[in-house]
């Protein structure tokens, strides 16, 4: 995917209007090489648009002069495009969600210039909720620490550009945990029953 480029929107690209193409219509462009449009594609979708979010901006995002945004690919049993940003002016956060089927309705704008505050994109994964974590090193966070070989359960998994974490609920803490993806391993329920009672 990262050999695709924006440069040659195909949708619109006349005198005084930016050039613009669906977010439908550049899913397509992307997933010409893609085998399958699984979980996987959507985390490459979603690392192809974080390294290309300099060059592009969200016609409703710049209609609504939002600031702070992250945008966010969602994956429960479809797909949702999740909109989170902060209005200027009556002062507030905005959440916006778009189906999967209403992404022909979203329009992506291609920038002649860079843009300085490129949005934060990401996904949330939640095909592995519930399922029982272990985790490879000990993990410290806001004063708090689990041990390497503590079980817990997941309750997403993230991805930030190339980096993947999970966030997960441990049984010594209401509050969860955020963890790189590399220090956690999934078990199968027959290995974590098989464990001794501490």
């Amino acid at each position: 995917m990262d050999s695709k480029k924006i440069d040659q929107p195909t949708v619109t690209d006349t005198p005084l209007v930016t050039p613009r193409i669906t977010l439908a219509a550049l899913i397509e462009r992307l997933a010409v090489d893609a085998k399958d449009r699984n979980r996987n594609f959507v985390r490459h979708l979603s690392m192809w648009l974080h390294e290309n979010a300099p060059q592009m901006q969200l016609q409703i995002i710049r209609k609504l002069a939002l600031t702070d945004v992250v945008v966010t690919l969602q994956m429960r049993r479809d797909v949702e495009l999740v909109i989170t940003g902060h209005l200027a002016e009556p002062r507030g956060e905005v959440t916006l969600k778009f189906c999967e089927d209403e992404f022909p309705s979203v329009w992506v704008e291609l920038l002649a210039v860079n843009t300085t505050d490129p949005y934060t994109i990401c996904t949330l994964d939640y095909a592995q909720k519930d399922r029982t974590i272990k985790l490879l090193e000990p993990l410290t966070e806001k004063g708090r620490r689990l041990e390497a070989g503590t079980f817990a359960q997941c309750l997403v998994v993230s991805t930030i550009g190339p980096d993947a974490y999970v966030r997960l609920k441990s049984n010594d803490s209401e509050l969860p945990w955020t963890a790189p993806m590399s220090a956690v391993a999934f078990v199968e329920e027959h290995e974590f029953l098989a464990q001794p009672a501490p």
